[in-house]
């Protein structure tokens, strides 16, 4: 399979991985043309970039896969001495957690990409 990825990231080694042909592009934008034309058969890079730039962009004939080929987590650069924002920010992500406001913009914003659909609305 022909797979497309951006230069510089763990996604050519995924390729590699799975004996793709590897076509480098230089933005996400370009790797949806290329599938969109058949330049390639599909692209990988990080999930949760990819299910937001098919809400945010109108590529309604793509959707991303549920197959999950590794897991990565995410996290927040501060300032040393950040201590006050990382304890708010901590107690914010466990609240949202708790209260289900993750899981609520994870299916407002990324959901709707998996379906093809372009999502706009604001979450309160």
């Amino acid at each position: 399979a022909r797979i497309a990825v951006l230069p510089g990231g763990s996604s050519a080694r995924w390729a590699e991985y799975y004996d793709a042909k590897i076509i480098e592009v230089d933005s996400i934008d370009a790797a949806a043309q290329a599938l969109v034309t058949g330049e390639v058969d599909g692209f990988i890079n990080h999930r949760p970039t990819l299910l937001y730039f098919l809400s945010q962009n109108d590529y309604s004939e793509l959707t991303v896969s549920q197959l999950s080929i590794a897991i990565e987590s995410y996290g927040f650069v501060l300032p040393h001495g950040s201590e006050e924002l990382k304890q708010n920010l901590d107690l914010s992500i466990v609240r949202a957690k708790e209260s289900g406001r993750i899981e609520q913009f994870k299916t407002q914003w990324f959901d709707a990409a998996i379906l093809g659909e372009n999502r706009d609305e604001n979450i309160d």
